[in-house]
């Protein structure tokens, strides 16, 4: 998908996932194996000997059998069928499937800590993304790491019901910029990210798009320009994870031109999101280079968002920054030809979350253009439609302690900036939970 240019203060993430095939590996295997499992046809599952089968297993495939065998039992598995994998599978190329039904792929290996089950390792082997997965139903994805792709590390498109669990991707060296996503998914219908971690994507380490009945819980972000992010999603829940110093650190935003259209309804509730200051690693070609550090949480033109709970610490822009799709059109003078995209950011409330020293070197533009030498907890752009600006869908701020807050009148480059609370000291209704069940 295109990217709109932004300036500066936003930048909006889409990006789609490059093209791989998967390839043969050294010591990747065809006909018998010395390695534990059988190859009886091209068209029939690996099985593994029974004594060597761990519990729940339908194959174990190791890292030294490489991923033809890898591909060959992913490809030959009947519906609901788990390929477990174990050790290091090293210098690697593209790994995908599509179409599968019911498929589970575990890391079984013993050790601690997310991702342990087995490692994927690309070693810089042309080819992205790491792993991909496309038209699924039922697809679990647990134990077991991503590193060193070329592309984005795991992406998983089109399709219902998957699960991703205590995975990690991680772009250990210097990202060159092709490696916008650790975990992407997109155009999904029920997807949950669970204890997953995600280090250094060049736009996002967690990154769901155009999905439906979202749910990214108990996960870890680090070092990525957006920690987690929701575009254009409908009905999701963000909680309980962990974003630290990435750039921006939590990030809930509707664009236009998107086929999906626009989302809404997403609870924000009980994370922590603590300096996000990183310095921007974007190459300067692409837009999220823009992107000004220091923000704990994004909300852009995205409806019905709620955030509770959370602790904002240490973020050196904002803890909370509101923003409408009108200002990113000022500020880049561009204007948006989708007629049904709704550019404003309606009915979010910002109630019962802790704020601790944010704001204490803002981004330049705030400094610059608008004047702000310390910034507030809460920040808002104060755009509205001015044609439908009803009660229900103010921007209402409650309960946060002794947070500070902004009206920056940026559509008036700050001519009218505003500390005054009370226009938002209104109550919504409660974003519903998404069902976990």
């Amino acid at each position: 998908m295109s990217r709109a240019p932004l300036l500066l203060l936003l930048c909006v993430a889409c990006a789609s996932p490059g093209d791989g095939s998967t390839g043969s590996a050294s010591g990747s295997t065809s006909g018998a194996s010395t390695t534990g499992f059988e190859m009886t046809s091209s068209d029939e599952l690996p099985v593994t000997t029974g004594a060597e089968l761990p519990d729940g297993c339908d194959a174990l495939i190791r890292g030294e059998d490489g991923t033809e065998a890898l591909a060959a039992a992913i490809g030959g598995a009947a519906e609901n069928r788990t390929i477990c994998v174990s050790g290091r599978f090293a210098g690697i190329s593209t790994i995908e499937a599509s179409n599968v039904m019911g498929l589970t792929l575990r890391g079984v290996d013993a050790g601690e800590g997310i991702g342990a089950g087995a490692v994927f390792d690309f070693a810089g082997i042309a080819g992205a993304p790491g792993l991909q997965f496309t038209e699924v139903d039922g697809l679990t994805l647990e134990n077991f790491s991503v590193v060193n792709a070329v592309g984005d590390g795991l992406v998983v498109s089109g399709g219902q019901d998957v699960t991703i669990r205590r995975v990690r991707v991680a772009f250990d060296a210097p990202n060159n910029g092709g490696q916008l996503f650790g975990i992407r998914a997109d155009t999904l219908t029920r997807v949950l990210v669970d204890e997953c971690s995600a280090v250094g994507g060049a736009d996002a380490g967690i990154f769901v798009q155009a999905s439906t009945s979202v749910v990214v819980r108990g996960s870890h972000a680090s070092g990525n320009v957006s920690g987690i992010e929701l575009e254009n999603c409908a009905l999701g829940e963000v909680h309980d994870n962990e974003v630290e110093g990435n750039v921006i650190g939590l990030f809930v935003l509707d664009l236009p031109e998107s086929p999906f259209g626009n989302g809404g309804d997403i609870l924000v509730r009980d994370n922590v999101s603590r300096a996000n200051n990183l310095a921007n690693f974007a190459p300067e070609e692409l837009v999220v280079a823009s992107i000004p550090n220091g923000i704990g949480a994004l909300v852009l033109a995205s409806d019905r968002v709620e955030l509770r709970g959370n602790e904002f610490n240490n973020n050196d822009t904002t803890g909370v920054l509101v923003v409408s799709f009108a200002v990113v059109e000022l500020l880049s003078g561009t204007m948006h030809m989708d007629v049904s995209y709704d550019p404003y950011p309606q009915t979010v409330e910002i109630h019962g979350n802790t704020f601790v020293d944010n704001g204490q070197m803002p981004a330049e533009l705030l400094a610059s253009v608008f004047m702000i030498a310390t910034g507030p907890a809460i920040l808002w752009d104060g755009a509205f439609d001015e044609l439908n600006n009803e009660p229900s869908q103010r921007l209402c701020i409650r309960d946060n302690g002794d947070a500070d807050f902004l009206n920056m009148d940026a559509l008036n480059l700050g001519e009218n900036k505003s500390a005054d609370l009370a226009p938002h000291d209104c109550d919504h209704p409660d974003v519903a939970p998404v069902d976990e069940g």
